[in-house]
């Protein structure tokens, strides 16, 4: 099988678990990133708008941290249906 001949379930097997694993590992890295910055922001006696500008420029390069990383755990992952010659390449263990 090569790479054109992807079907449309396995398109979208792959794309559901970039989109879940990306969704989810964000938002707890995201909570907990802007609750350690809230929790100084607080005893430091930060201005709110300050204490979100802050969480905003920390989380958002965290967030493409770690889709590049979910993507990279798709790329690495063995599917199902999907001959491991089509990957040979991709990417480097």
């Amino acid at each position: 099988m090569q790479a054109s001949e992807f079907t449309w379930g396995q398109v979208a097997r792959i794309w559901w678990l970039i989109a879940w694993r990306t969704a989810v590992i964000a938002l707890l890295v995201g909570f907990l990133v802007g609750f350690v910055i809230g929790f100084v922001g607080y005893f430091l006696a930060w201005d709110q708008t300050f204490t979100s500008s802050v969480v905003c420029l920390f989380t958002a390069p965290l967030g493409i941290i770690v889709s590049l990383w979910v993507v990279r755990m798709a790329l690495l992952k063995n599917y199902r249906g999907l001959s491991p010659r089509c990957r040979s390449g991709l990417i480097g263990r």
